[in-house]
């Protein structure tokens, strides 16, 4: 910083200036800051703006690895019997996310009804008792007495939409299916739509 200070008697050892009106010369001196008091601060500060923000990233982590351990200990909502049962897998499949130029469009034909029935493929499984009374609910017992039909509700889903596929294309898939049961399968898709 410099501080301009009006002096009569300037002289060659000092640096002068004149005045806006050039009337009386004005002497300059450098004032100097105490560079290490300041410097001290801005570390002080520094420091504990790096301990504020380290605890608060410390803190963040342990709550993340916190909810993280949560989510991997969490069961997936299925019947009773199914959560201790090792018969349960896990399948991942991957599908392009375009609808175009996939195995489940276009016109009927063979390799269009085989995409769909692998997809589905498997999709019963079997539930006991205590599961539907878990639920509230019924279904049809299976033939060997080991328990009873049921599917998981995104499978049921995908069989409706292959339904209303099939419905797009009554001609090729319900030519011959007439009366009550043709009336079924369009009060089902009705019903999804």
């Amino acid at each position: 910083m410099i501080l301009y200070e009006e002096d009569e008697d300037c002289d060659a050892s000092s640096v002068c200036t004149l005045s806006d009106n050039e009337s009386k010369p004005f002497r300059v001196k450098a004032v100097r800051f105490n560079h290490n008091k300041s410097s001290r601060l801005v570390t002080i500060f520094a420091a504990i703006g790096y301990l504020i923000f380290g605890a608060l990233y410390i803190s963040l982590w342990v709550r993340f690895k916190r909810l993280e351990s949560k989510v991997r200990t969490l069961e997936p909502e299925l019947f009773p019997s199914l959560t201790r049962s090792p018969a349960f897998r896990r399948d991942s499949r991957t599908f392009p996310l375009t609808v175009a130029r996939t195995p489940f469009t276009g016109i009927p034909g063979p390799e269009l009804d085989q995409a769909w029935h692998d997809l589905l493929k498997d999709t019963t499984i079997r539930v006991a008792k205590e599961d539907l009374d878990y639920y509230n609910v019924t279904s049809l017992p299976l033939a060997d007495g080991s328990g009873f039909a049921s599917e998981i509700f995104m499978t049921h889903e995908l069989h409706c939409l292959k339904k209303v596929r099939q419905w797009i294309y009554k001609e090729s898939y319900f030519e011959h299916v007439q009366g009550l049961a043709r009336n079924e399968l369009e009060r089902h898709v009705r019903m999804l739509s």
